[in-house]
């Protein structure tokens, strides 16, 4: 497996009770708060690229839409 460098970093707000909330997940995944978070994060981000192989999602133009909005 090819290890990309990783430079972005992401922060999230939650209550005390959501983060209890997704503790509960995670642990119930067997897994910590932050391995269950990497998890859904890789499963959206390889959903996309399979969209994007098959032609129903152009990257470029949410790139765009995104850009725009920033």
């Amino acid at each position: 497996m090819i290890k990309e460098k990783k430079e972005k970093r992401i922060t999230m707000r939650l209550s005390d009770s959501d983060y209890e909330y997704l503790g509960v997940v995670a642990y119930m995944a067997g897994m910590t708060v932050s391995q269950y978070l990497r998890t859904v994060l890789n499963a959206s981000i390889a959903a996309v690229k399979v969209q994007e192989q098959k032609g129903v999602v152009n990257i470029e133009d949410i790139k765009t839409i995104l850009h725009h909005k920033l």
